[in-house]
């Protein structure tokens, strides 16, 4: 299933979603390099679209964001498959080291309309970056 930005907008206020995209730390996995987003209003589907990413593309490219210590990765209409939990374990240290964590869960797929934050929907495993 692909991503509707307009299905997704109409769940949840608008200042709501600008606060909440403001205070996370985005990313997108797109050529094999993760890239982030910090302090933005924008969301994973308006930053693609800014940095020439089509629609089609979008959809199948894992992103995701750090919240409060949890890292949540999904793709498309924020689900997953084996290929997102495989990014999920490859790029977890990447994420934790550019958010200066030293401890994180790592979660995949997201419980869409669940809450005003929608939760994660499956925990893969917690990392912490030994001192």
């Amino acid at each position: 299933m692909s991503y509707d930005i307009k299905k997704y907008e109409s769940l949840n206020d608008e200042n709501f979603i600008k606060n909440f995209h403001k205070s996370r730390v985005a990313f997108l996995i797109y050529n094999n390099k993760i890239m982030f987003l910090e302090n933005s209003e924008m969301s994973h589907f308006e930053w693609a679209k800014s940095i020439g990413i089509s629609k089609e593309d979008f959809n199948s490219l894992t992103r995701g964001y750090c919240y409060k210590a949890n890292i949540i990765f999904y793709k498309g209409d924020f689900s997953y498959d084996k290929k997102v939990e495989n990014d999920a374990l490859k790029y977890c240290l990447d994420v934790l080291k550019h958010c200066n964590l030293k401890h994180a869960k790592i979660y995949v797929g997201v419980r869409v309309g669940v809450g005003k934050i929608w939760p994660p929907d499956k925990f893969i495993k917690e990392i912490t970056i030994e001192q």
